[in-house]
């Protein structure tokens, strides 16, 4: 069974003068004395200071290696002979041409990346031996399209292998002259 339980409501008064002031009426907290702003700045110096020292590092090390005396003109100041310099590419010996360091990229069967570094060897014929050095980036032009345009699979394998000697040894012939390249040899051949 339900019982309702009945409240009693007590009417309090309470004075006006135990509320205290109204809110427009009270009085505004004083003003505090005026002191600096906040220290922005010193929290920025820090920053401000790594930066100014890192600009100067800088400076000074650019300024170093371009007043610092390069090594040929101490030598001249000193009386050592400098060693003559070597060309870029060597000339052929007894009818070979390395070229090496060969990186080309190339896809296997899943179409991810891989790189293949070679390094070729020309036999050199007996024409043709004098501007071979100076046309050494057509021949590398050459081989780099041949090479870039074969997949991982048949590079991997030794009868393509012969094929893409063939290819390279046609297309240095076709470049340089017919007779120019008896054979071409695979110094260096890896898939990494």
């Amino acid at each position: 069974m339900k019982q309702k339980a009945q409240i009693d409501v007590i009417d309090i008064t309470i004075p006006e003068s135990d509320l205290g002031p109204a809110p427009e009426e009270r009085e505004a907290p004083p003003a505090p004395p005026e002191a600096a702003p906040p220290a922005k700045f010193g929290k920025r110096l820090p920053w401000f200071v790594g930066g100014a020292v890192v600009v100067v590092v800088a400076i000074v090390a650019v300024w170093y290696l371009t007043m610092k005396p390069s090594t040929e003109s101490v030598r001249k100041e000193q009386g050592v002979a400098a060693p003559a310099a070597t060309p870029a590419t060597p000339a052929p010996t007894h009818g070979r041409l390395p070229l090496s360091d060969f990186f080309v990229e190339v896809r296997d069967g899943e179409g991810k990346a891989r790189i293949l570094h070679c390094s070729v060897v020309l036999d050199i014929g007996g024409t043709g031996r004098g501007d071979l050095p100076e046309r050494q980036v057509e021949m590398r032009k050459a081989i780099y399209r041949i090479l870039g345009k074969r997949s991982v699979a048949v590079l991997l394998s030794p009868e393509e292998r012969k094929s893409l000697k063939k290819d390279i040894n046609e297309a240095l012939n076709t470049l340089l002259g017919e007779g120019t390249v008896k054979g071409v040899y695979f110094e260096k051949y890896a898939i990494l």
